[in-house]
C-alpha cells in the first residue's frame, strides 16, 4: 500500500464523516465543517483517482470539490 492508497482512505473517511454529520443535523442546517470535510475529502480522493487514472472518479471528485468550494465562498445577495 502506497501513500495514494492512504490519501484515498483519508478522503473517503472525511466524506463519510461529513455525510453522518449532515444526516444527524437537519439538511437545511448544514455547517461549514460539513463542506470543509467534503472539500478536503474530495480533493484527497481526486489525488487518489489521478494516481490511478480513474476518469469517472476524477470527474466526480472534481465536481464535488468545486461545488464544496462554491458553497464555502461567501456570496452577496442580489435582492
Amino acid at each position: 500500500m502506497n501513500i495514494f492508497f492512504w490519501l484515498g482512505v483519508l478522503g473517503a473517511t472525511c466524506i463519510l464523516v461529513a455525510f453522518f454529520i449532515g444526516n444527524f443535523n437537519d439538511l437545511d442546517k448544514r455547517t461549514k465543517i460539513d463542506e470543509i470535510l467534503n472539500l478536503g475529502g474530495s480533493l484527497l480522493l481526486l489525488i487518489y483517482a489521478i494516481d490511478g487514472l480513474v476518469w469517472p472518479f476524477i470527474v466526480l471528485n472534481s465536481v464535488w470539490a468545486l461545488w464544496s468550494l462554491w458553497i464555502l465562498i461567501p456570496h452577496k445577495n442580489k435582492s
